[in-house]
Parts: C-alpha cells; sequence; structure tokens
C-alpha cells in the first residue's frame, strides 16, 4: 500500500494499556496515531483533523460504540472512513449491529495484531481505489463536457472567420480610395484593422484549442528554449515592471517537442505570471528533471501516451508572485472563456489552449499554488528523449 507513513489512524478506546500498545504497534509500521478515550473525545479529534481509519471500541465509558459510530457516520460515510470495531468475543450480536450501522469491519479482543494490519491495509486500500476510480468518472465527464464545448465553440470561430475576413478586405479598399489629408479616417481605419487582427487573433486560438491533429515532435534543448523564450519576453516585463530570473539545471536531457506549440504554451503562461505579480514583482523560471510527482491531483486522461505518477521528466517552472489562485478558480481555470485569474486583455483561452497542447505532446500541465509564499506554479512536464543529454 503506497504512502503508509502518511496515514492517520484514530484508536478510540476507554483502556489506557490498550490505547498505548495499539498505538506503539501502529507507529513502528509507519502509521501516524491519535488517540482518544471516549466517543466525545473521538468526534472532537475527527472535527480537528484529517484521519484516514477509525479502530472504535465498542464499550466506551460516557457512550457506547455503536452510538459513536452513527456519530460519525453523520459526517462521514463509509467510504471516506472506514471504521473497524474492536469488539469481545461474545458480542456476536452487537458486532451485527455495528456492521448494519455501516461499519466497516471489525476484530476481536485480545487483538490478533497481523490480522488487525492485513484488515486496516484492506480498508485503506479499498478506500484509495474507489478514490480513483470516482476521480476518474469525474474527470471523464469534465472532458467530454469540454470536448463537445470545445468542438462547438470551434465551429462558430470559423463562421466568424469569413466575415471578419471580408471587413478586412473592405477596410483596405477605403484606404486607398482615401485622400492623402484624410489623416484622421486613415489613423480610424487603423484602429479598426487592429481591432480586427485581435478578433482574428482570438478566433485563431479557438480554432487551435478545439482541433484534434498530432504534433511533429522533434529533440529540443529545454534550456536553449527557455533562454529563448524569455528573450522574447524581456521587453514586455520590463514595461510591466516585472523582473524575470530563469534557474537551469545541469546535465538536462534533450525533450521531445513541437517548438511552435511549445513556444504558444509557455508565452501564454509566463504573459499570464507577469500579469498576475503586478509592478515590482518577480516571476522565475526553473527547468530541471525530476520524476512526475504522486501528490498532484491530475485529470485522467483518455491518451495513452501521456506522462504518469513516477515518469522520468523535465519540468519546466513558472512562478509568480500574485494573490494566488481561490479554490473554485482552480476548477475552473481551463474552461474555454475563464479569466478569474488574470483580468485585462485575452479572450480566456490561454490556459484552454496550454493544458490541450501539453496533451498533444504526451505531457502535462499544472496549476497550483506555490506551497511556501504567495503565488501560483505553472509546471510544464515534458517527456525526455531517451539516452540524450544538453
Amino acid at each position: 500500500m503506497e504512502q503508509e507513513s502518511q496515514r492517520r489512524v484514530l484508536v478510540v478506546d476507554d483502556d489506557g494499556i490498550i490505547r498505548g500498545v495499539l498505538e506503539r504497534k501502529l507507529a513502528a509500521e509507519g502509521y501516524l496515531i491519535s488517540t482518544a478515550g471516549s466517543g466525545s473525545g473521538a468526534l472532537d479529534l475527527l472535527r480537528d483533523g484529517a484521519i484516514d481509519l477509525v479502530l472504535l471500541d465498542l464499550e466506551l465509558p460516557d457512550q457506547s460504540g455503536i452510538d459513536a459510530l452513527r456519530q460519525i457516520r453523520l459526517s462521514h460515510s463509509a467510504i471516506d472512513l472506514p471504521v473497524i470495531m474492536v469488539t469481545g468475543r461474545d458480542a456476536t450480536e452487537s458486532v451485527i449491529e455495528a456492521l448494519d450501522e455501516t461499519a466497516n469491519d471489525y476484530v476481536t479482543k485480545p487483538v490478533d495484531f497481523p490480522v488487525l494490519m492485513a484488515r486496516i491495509k484492506t480498508q485503506l486500500t479499498l478506500r484509495d481505489l474507489h478514490s480513483r476510480v470516482s476521480q476518474s468518472h469525474r474527470s471523464l465527464i469534465h472532458a467530454a463536457r469540454m470536448e463537445s464545448a470545445l468542438h462547438l465553440a470551434g465551429g462558430f470561430a470559423q463562421e466568424i472567420r469569413r466575415p471578419l475576413a471580408r471587413v478586412r478586405s473592405g477596410m483596405n479598399g477605403l484606404v486607398g480610395g482615401l485622400a492623402a489629408e484624410d489623416e484622421a479616417a486613415r489613423i480610424s481605419l487603423a484602429n479598426m484593422d487592429a481591432a480586427l487582427r485581435e478578433a482574428d487573433l482570438v478566433v485563431s486560438r479557438l480554432v487551435a484549442s478545439s482541433a484534434d491533429y498530432r504534433l511533429k515532435l522533434e529533440a529540443v534543448n529545454p534550456a536553449r528554449f527557455c533562454e529563448e523564450m524569455l528573450t522574447v519576453l524581456a521587453e514586455t516585463a520590463r514595461e510591466a515592471g516585472v523582473k524575470v530570473e530563469m534557474k537551469l539545471a545541469e546535465g538536462l536531457p534533450l525533450i521531445l517537442a513541437s517548438p511552435p506549440e511549445l513556444k504558444q504554451v509557455f508565452l501564454n503562461v509566463a504573459l499570464n505570471a507577469i500579469r498576475a505579480g503586478g509592478k515590482d514583482s518577480k516571476v522565475v523560471a526553473r527547468v530541471l528533471e525530476q520524476r512526475v510527482p504522486g501528490d498532484m491531483d491530475l485529470e485522467a486522461s483518455r491518451m495513452g501516451g501521456r506522462l504518469r505518477k513516477g515518469d522520468i521528466a523535465v519540468a519546466i517552472e513558472i512562478e509568480d508572485a500574485g494573490p494566488g489562485v481561490g479554490e473554485e478558480e482552480l476548477q475552473r481555470v481551463y474552461d474555454p472563456f475563464f479569466k478569474g485569474r488574470c483580468p485585462g486583455p485575452g479572450a480566456g483561452l490561454g490556459l484552454t489552449l496550454a493544458r490541450n497542447l501539453m496533451e498533444l505532446h504526451g505531457g502535462l500541465f499544472t496549476l497550483q499554488n506555490k506551497t511556501f509564499g504567495k503565488g501560483a506554479k505553472a509546471t510544464l512536464y515534458l517527456r525526455a528523449k531517451a539516452a540524450s543529454r544538453v
């Protein structure tokens, strides 16, 4: 079972000796242990902190274990919080009643510790499997909805592009017919042309985000690529009053990427970071080699070649010093046209397009709040080219 050392077990028993024995033995197996001598004490601990499993004695001084179980189930389901009852050998009726009240399992006193360990591992494994299935189900539903929305929007975008082209063609004809001294009209038409170009760019991004195509991947030096991108952004960062810092690990492998699309992802994310921090802030870009972490809330993907937990990848991290991202926004930042994090220019397609293009690379895109200090961190995980180093 993965990550046992991070699991917290609550031992509830009015016998201090039994609590102490279970605490020592479970701690030796790598579990984090909390203890309570009563039902009310157990409920207080469940309100105050995250508990992964409860060992609950059937006989408690302030109430029965079954009554305590009923109260636990008011806020924690049998799937979310497994409860294993600890009973006497002659408590068959009480065991049946506890199981009817959605206890997950039981052990008898004196506790056979190997049996207890096996039952704890079984319950935590079942909990993990249910959580993964539920997450995959939610992610697939979300992906299907996103795909439908993007294809619909892409169809509308194609329809919009044709009248935009006719308007621009007509404006070009007007410019040619203006008198040389009609400067005001020329300026107005130039402004209108710039607005049309911006609208066409939005349409192009929307079409790209809804497209179903394969990228032509090639070997790319990640350090050189990021240095070139920061050169492109230098003037924008200077005008915004933002300092950009680059940190490169040594001996990086080459990555498999399509440079034009990867540039689009990097620029979208970096521009978001520059806008998020504001004047006198700093954006830090790091390039390093690492395994894809297992603690990220990664969306399920229907693309079989996508990077998975534990794979070796080159990570391009872009950190800003802005206010971070609210929990509600984190659930919506990839939705088309959502602009909650970075108000201002743009149509709200940057992160939608970034994630879609990273999936086409067989990579991953994540956005998280920084662990220390304020701000957010966007990470591009790209597959390394085998047996190749910079």
